[in-house]
């Protein structure tokens, strides 16, 4: 037995309506329509060009697709590279020759290790924008939710202020050591 079943375009309730849908789409690809449309193509496809740059432009200049995309994964595989929060290479090889003066076996080395962490610390937070005029007002400046550490990064600066202030301060290694990684 074979079974006819109507076509859309055949339906008799329905034929009236793809009738009418046939003609208007014959009207959108007829060629005097196409010849009218062309200049709306072209200005259509500038804007889509257009659009497409700003989007890649903005993309590739701003951080957004890393963070959004890249940043957990990139900040799990160089956690052992960042310091502060800096992954800048400089001051990572700045760091690294602070932590290496701490081998050392004298004072003096010991005690420049410790200005010169202070130091990148008070450099840190002035570009991190904390206002102050010197390292003890910036320490003042930041609350101890932005930073877990406050207390001993106010006594590293206690350090570095007493070594500057005195250069017989007697500094022993551990101590030297307790306030790099505080700062650190």
């Amino acid at each position: 037995m074979l079974v006819i079943v109507p076509t859309f375009a055949t339906s008799t309730d329905l034929a009236p309506l793809w009738g009418g849908f046939g003609q208007f789409i014959g009207v959108l690809t007829s060629p005097e329509m196409q010849s009218d449309l062309f200049p709306l193509k072209v200005l259509f496809g500038f804007c889509g060009i257009g659009f497409i740059i700003i989007i890649v432009y903005m993309l590739s200049h701003t951080e957004w697709l890393e963070w959004s995309r890249y940043g957990d994964a990139k900040d799990f595989l160089t956690a052992g590279q960042k310091i502060l929060g800096i992954t800048n290479q400089k001051n990572i090889q700045a760091w690294s020759k602070i932590k290496k003066g701490l081998n050392k076996d004298y004072e003096a080395q010991w005690k420049v290790s410790t200005i010169e962490a202070v130091t990148f610390l008070e450099k840190f937070l002035e570009n991190a924008g904390y206002a102050g005029a010197s390292l003890k007002e910036r320490i003042d400046g930041i609350s101890s939710e932005d930073v877990s550490n406050l207390e001993k990064l106010k006594q590293a600066s206690d350090v570095y202020s007493a070594i500057i202030a005195d250069p017989k301060y007697h500094l022993e290694k551990h101590k030297a050591e307790e306030v790099i990684l505080d700062v650190g």
